[in-house]
């Protein structure tokens, strides 16, 4: 939970007196360094057991905490960091943590540390806050986040696309418990990554929707749209198929809401959707996204513009963290080093 609230970090940025090299040891450094490398005369463990040495004397038993080494600068610098964070029953998950940033000298045998990105570098044994005030310093920096929190809606335009269904509304718990996954590229049935057609036709019937189409019920208008695309009668199409079939008829949905639809789809291995409980269920699904899409646009008069500084304050650290985590997973399946992978493949990787 403490690594996932580390989101509200940056890479600190540059400090009078620092060592040199030692600046980067927040983002783009997540791999931790494994204990038992040999740093000079330093094996890391030893250096992690100094930090927490100095932590200890800390004595901030308010807080749960967690120590890691994440790289070693070309001039023999270790860069660790030091997480704090006030989980509690109520909130597991807390929505603020505090990063305190060691740098450990393996020439001069000298550490010193910084909180988050404030540019005072502190030193062990030196220059540093007096004792009993280390707990209150960092009430203050989580102090100054909550407040941040609720005078500012940090939350970009994506975000805010992504509400979450309205209490009561039909096909909500469809929406939000489907197991399957959005993209905004599909594939062939090859595997290969293909860009979505903007609009497609089903490939042996066509049809035009200014015959009378407004007038018709829209479970029968997909039912009829469906079984003119299934050619082999299968009861069974490809989600690439399904996801065209979409964007061809007048649903009156924004992107975002089809993508939402897409996911009611249960998806099997092979790719392909059983479409009939798809189009059953759909029409209560999209009444529920149009009204959704109507409160919200109803509500959102003067968005608020957050800016990519906003944005990698409060989530750059979890950021990079998804990002390493998804590529460990993607690497783990494509065990040849292709650089791509099937849909089912990768579908299991964002799953796991």
């Amino acid at each position: 939970a403490i690594l996932a609230e580390a989101s509200s970090q940056i890479r600190p940025g540059a400090a009078p007196g620092r060592p040199a090299g030692g600046a980067r040891a927040g983002r783009g450094a997540m791999h931790e360094l494994d204990l038992n490398t040999r740093v000079g005369e330093y094996k890391v463990a030893d250096i992690v057991a100094l930090v927490e040495a100095e932590l200890k004397r800390w004595h901030c038993s308010g807080y749960t905490r967690i120590t890691r080494a994440l790289e070693v600068t070309p001039l023999g610098v270790v860069n660790l960091q030091a997480i704090f964070s006030k989980p509690s029953q109520e909130q597991p998950v807390p929505v603020a943590v505090v990063c305190v940033y060691f740098f450990f000298n393996t020439e001069l045998g000298r550490l010193t540390y910084q909180f988050e990105q404030e540019n005072v570098l502190h030193t062990v044994g030196g220059q540093s806050l007096a004792p009993g005030q280390f707990e209150k310093w960092l009430d203050r920096i989580i102090g100054d986040k909550l407040q941040v929190r609720q005078m500012q809606m940090l939350a970009t335009p994506f975000e805010e696309s992504r509400l979450a269904p309205p209490a009561a509304m039909p096909g909500a718990a469809l929406i939000a418990s489907s197991p399957s996954v959005e993209s905004s590229k599909e594939e062939d049935d090859d595997g290969a990554a293909m860009p979505r057609p903007p609009v497609t036709t089903a490939r042996r019937h066509s049809w035009t929707f200014e015959q009378n189409t407004e007038n018709m019920p829209l479970g029968t208008l997909l039912v009829n749209i469906f079984d003119a695309a299934d050619e082999e009668d299968e009861y069974e199409l490809t989600h690439k198929e399904v996801s065209d079939l979409l964007y061809a008829t007048p649903l009156g949905l924004a992107d975002w809401d089809i993508k939402l639809l897409l996911t009611s789809a249960t998806e099997f291995d092979t790719g392909k959707i059983e479409y009939k409980p798809f189009v059953a269920q759909a029409p209560e699904i999209i009444e529920a996204l149009r009204r959704r899409r109507a409160d919200f646009e109803a509500k959102r008069k003067d968005p608020t513009q957050v800016g990519i500084d906003a944005i990698e304050l409060c989530y750059g650290e979890e950021i990079e963290e998804v990002a390493r985590a998804a590529r460990e997973a993607f690497a783990a399946v494509d065990a040849g080093g292709k650089g791509e992978l099937s849909r089912n493949e990768f579908r299991q990787c964002l799953m796991s």
